[in-house]
């Protein structure tokens, strides 16, 4: 019978050395050498969604529609939307207090 032999070592996912499925200490290092040392881009923060908008736009469209069971259904909708987003709102703005105390 005929053994596979493995070898002693390999290149990771990130190219660093490996031994047996250890990364190497002096190589470790050098990889989180070279995150730290890479600039951090700071985008513009992204939009919070809270909701409002949607909801917003759906009683408008629904304020547009003719008379009709349709109508009451997307004006039923479009309070409970503005009343999700209502309650999203005052949930952040209490967790935004509680962190201010």
């Amino acid at each position: 019978m005929r053994q596979i032999s493995r070898p002693l070592s390999s290149r990771g996912r990130n190219g660093e050395i490996r031994t047996r499925g250890k990364v190497l200490a002096h190589e470790r290092g050098r990889i989180l050498r070279n995150l730290v040392r890479q600039p951090m881009i700071i985008d513009e923060p992204e939009p919070e969604v809270d909701g409002w908008n949607e909801a917003e736009a759906a009683l408008a469209a629904a304020q547009h529609m003719p008379g009709g069971p349709a109508r009451a259904a997307a004006l039923k909708e479009a309070g409970q939307l503005r009343l999700k987003a209502d309650e999203r709102r005052l949930r952040k703005e209490q967790r935004d207090r509680d962190k201010l105390q």
